[in-house]
Formats: structure tokens, C-alpha cells, sequence
């Protein structure tokens, strides 16, 4: 404190009196707070420093997580569609109309031959939505492969037959 007093006094904002004054004061605050009350002031000061660091830290952890997440969900979502694109089965029959019931519970349709809508019946295909897509966007995969799917997103597989949805 001695140094900005001093600097005051050489810049002419502060005379003789009020060094005195505020000397006087610095000497009645330290005999009332105790020798070791600066001690203790930056004692706490380090420890506040100490918990908002805490606290930024989880902050960033949490951050980091949400992140990690989304990337998680993209990754899956880029392991779905390679899988699905891979392996669907494309029929461009339209002898038969399959019904099933869709996420929102509504109940689409798929035109289909004959051969394929007996294989879907048999539970060798199984027909999954298409996440990536805009809503109502279906694909008839093997059995196999809407296991696989139904690992990584339950809600995906729409219709396999002989299983729960």
C-alpha cells in the first residue's frame, strides 16, 4: 500500500495530511482484524479462485459429454443408414398392399409383390423407418439386419414378424 501512497504523492492527488490519515487507518485496521488477517483474506481469496475452477471444470466436463453425445448419436445414425442403404431389398411389385403401424401410430402402407410380401409374413424381412429421412420414409431390410438396427435404435423397426415391437 506504501508504493501507491507513494505514487499519489508524487502525482500531487494526495498530501501530506491524508498520508497521514490513511497510514492511521491501515494501523487501526490491521490492530483490529489481527496480525494475521491478510493471511487469512488471501486464504480465502485462493480458495474462491480454487471453487470457480472447480466449477468451470465441471461446466467444461458437462459440455464435453453433451458433445460426445451428439457425436455418439451422429456416428449411430451414419452406422444405421450405412447398413440399411447396404442391405434393403428393393421390390417394385405393386400386386399387394403390406399394412403396418408407423412411431406416430398411424398405419402406412407398403406396395409390394407377392414373394416379398411373403417373406416379410414368414419374418424374413422386416420393414424399419428411416431416421435420417424426413418422417414416413420406410425400407424393407433381412431379418438379420433389423436385428442389428433394432440394437442400435428400437423405435427404427417397424414390423418383423413373430417379434414385439
Amino acid at each position: 500500500m506504501g508504493d501507491l501512497r507513494d505514487q499519489l504523492k508524487k502525482a500531487g492527488l494526495i498530501g501530506k495530511k491524508d498520508l497521514k490519515r490513511l497510514a492511521h487507518e491501515e494501523r487501526v485496521k490491521r490492530k483490529k482484524e489481527g496480525r494475521d488477517a491478510a493471511e487469512r483474506e488471501k486464504a480465502k481469496a485462493r480458495e474462491a479462485f480454487r471453487k470457480k475452477q472447480e466449477e468451470k471444470a465441471a461446466r467444461d466436463r458437462a459440455l464435453q459429454e453433451k458433445r460426445n453425445q451428439v457425436l455418439r448419436k451422429k456416428e449411430e445414425v451414419a452406422r444405421l443408414k450405412a447398413l440399411v442403404e447396404s442391405r434393403k431389398v428393393v421390390d417394385r411389385g405393386r400386386e399387394r398392399k403390406f399394412f403396418f403401424v408407423d412411431r406416430a401410430g398411424w398405419v402406412p402402407y407398403l406396395e409390394m409383390g407377392q414373394e416379398t410380401a411373403r417373406l416379410l409374413e414368414a419374418g424374413n424381412l422386416g420393414i424399419v423407418e428411416l431416421p435420417w429421412e424426413r418422417q414416413g420414409v420406410f425400407a424393407l431390410v433381412p431379418r438379420e439386419v433389423a436385428h442389428q438396427i433394432k440394437v442400435l435404435d428400437p423405435e427404427c423397426v417397424l414390423f418383423l414378424a413373430g417379434e414385439r415391437r
